[in-house]
């Protein structure tokens, strides 16, 4: 069985209230997946009368947690059995072609209104040594962009990363494991330094779609954190590459000696900047 606590809802403080644009508590736990340095952090605000969108995977703006598993038949079983929407054709993983070769994927939406994808590499079978292995083992971020070539361009500009990205795809393996049909989507990536994760982007194109606007602090919204050198020169490039910043101050919050900025891209994507060891004391 799965055990279960109630976590503690504390007062927020006043950088938070100036970053998420909402007063009240908040709690938050942290989840890491193995063979991963991504920290999932959950958070909670009692601040925010919004409530969850109505998102589709093809909705510039909507989020999808991708996980690497090496049985995806046995996690759908589980998740299925709990209650979890499929959106996949066919309510089970559909055969797609990876850029590593052949994998199984599946596409899940929780409660809050986030898409969680399950993809099984079909490798070779080998003999097992040592301790099993997790049933999953690496997860990146997707997110679904309006436009390509404007995203490159702001992750370029403001935040001097490359992106490299594919052309669009009727890929229908991929398309079905979307939930979708007679569709096409190309997927780029992001490539940070030391051992960050991939963040992947994924724009579709015939199918209806609704950009989503939420709310710092609302449900559906995702902070991808991001951490930089010299805060006031990315404040001027993202004014310059227009983009959004979220701070109620109108700019970076300071907690001990730490700066903090969160910015929308122009998906509205909110990235939290920080500029660490950036206040002397």
């Amino acid at each position: 069985g799965v055990q279960t606590c109630a976590l503690p809802i504390h007062p927020t403080r006043p950088f938070l209230d100036d970053m998420y644009g909402v007063t009240g508590r908040t709690r938050n736990f942290f989840l890491k997946a193995p063979g991963s340095d991504l920290n999932l952090e959950i958070e909670q605000f009692d601040g925010t009368k919004a409530k969850r969108l109505d998102t589709h995977i093809q909705d510039p703006g909507a989020v999808q947690l991708i996980f690497n598993t090496s049985d995806v038949n046995l996690l759908t079983g589980w998740l299925v059995k709990g209650g979890a929407k499929v959106l996949s054709v066919g309510r089970k993983p559909v055969e797609v072609v990876e850029p590593d070769g052949p994998a199984h994927a599946i596409l899940f939406q929780d409660f809050n209104g986030f898409f969680v994808r399950l993809i099984q590499r079909d490798l070779p079978a080998k003999p097992l040594t040592g301790p099993v292995p997790a049933y999953i083992n690496g997860v990146t971020i997707g997110v679904t962009v309006a436009d390509t070539e404007k995203t490159m361009t702001f992750y370029r500009e403001v935040l001097g990363l490359e992106v490299k990205g594919l052309p669009f795809s009727p890929d229908e393996g991929h398309i079905e494991a979307f939930g979708l049909k007679g569709a096409q989507f190309r997927e780029s990536a992001v490539a940070f330094p030391d051992k960050s994760p991939q963040l992947h982007f994924f724009e579709f194109k015939g199918v209806d779609r609704k950009p989503l606007h939420p709310g710092v602090a609302d449900p559906n919204s995702v902070l991808i954190r991001i951490a930089v050198k010299d805060m006031d020169a990315v404040v001027a490039r993202v004014k310059s590459a227009g983009g959004q910043i979220m701070n109620v101050s109108g700019g970076p919050t300071v907690n001990g000696r730490t700066k903090w900025l969160i910015v929308t891209d122009p998906n509205g994507i909110h990235l939290q900047l920080v500029d660490r060891n950036a206040v002397r004391q």
